[in-house]
């Protein structure tokens, strides 16, 4: 005898009593009952749900794995690259920062009154 247990399915591929389509039956412990039927979807549009296809290699469209999981192709090296330049920024920030204390040091160091009036053309200095 079969070993069934509750909640096991079957899937009747002709249905008589549903159209003739696919349906699913699940095991209640006692016998199977009706779940649901299957249907042909068709392909997914922008105003109908349905299948949608994976498209491999191309950036931006979706893969999908032998496991069945979806992910956009490129996503991953997309997310390494924001964090690639977030971290451009955050050094640029910083070189920005250290160069503007450095600027400031200067303009103590040096009183504009005194370089106001200097000039530099064709690689010389005029006072």
């Amino acid at each position: 005898m079969l070993d069934i247990k509750k909640g096991t399915y079957t899937i009747v591929s002709e249905d008589e009593e549903h159209n003739g389509l696919p349906a699913k039956y699940y095991w209640n412990g006692e016998t199977f009952i009706f779940g649901y039927t299957l249907t042909d979807t068709g392909i997914a549009t922008t105003n109908k749900a349905g299948l949608v296809k994976s498209k491999e290699d191309t950036p931006g469209y979706v893969e999908v794995d032998s496991e069945g999981l979806m992910e956009a192709i490129g996503l991953i090296q997309a997310i390494n690259d924001i964090a690639r330049i977030d971290g451009d920024i955050t050094s640029l920030d910083g070189i920005i920062g250290a160069l503007s204390q450095k600027i400031d040091g200067l303009d103590a160091k040096y009183d504009s009154r005194y370089i106001k009036n200097i000039t530099f053309d064709n690689g010389v200095f005029t006072f």
